[in-house]
């Protein structure tokens, strides 16, 4: 089965507002852009407290954005995995993450 790739720009958002003087947690958003001209359906990936835990979908119009997670981020890394709604294809990367269909 051949898979077709589509272009989709993923902008990592994070703002930081610590006061001067205190030592308190960062502040750090989740945010993705969609600069294609389709509708895209994102799920993401990520290790939190030793446990693998995936969460989508989140549906993106074209040309817009979407915060996933607001506040403190508590993964170092987050997985992206996006669908084109409307020409097909699929926005992935070398990392494989095994989901169920069920909450």
């Amino acid at each position: 089965m051949r898979r077709t790739f589509f272009l989709l720009a993923i902008w990592l958002a994070a703002g930081f507002a610590v006061p001067a003087g205190t030592a308190t947690s960062a502040r750090a958003d989740l945010k993705l852009c969609n600069m294609t001209a389709s509708r895209v359906g994102i799920a993401v990936g990520r290790k939190e407290d030793g446990q693998w835990i995936a969460e989508g979908w989140w549906n993106i119009g074209s040309n817009s954005c979407e915060t996933l997670f607001r506040g403190e981020l508590k993964a170092r890394f987050y997985y992206v995995h996006a669908l084109d709604y409307d020409r097909g294809g699929e926005w992935a990367g070398k990392a494989f993450m095994c989901t169920a269909d069920d909450a």
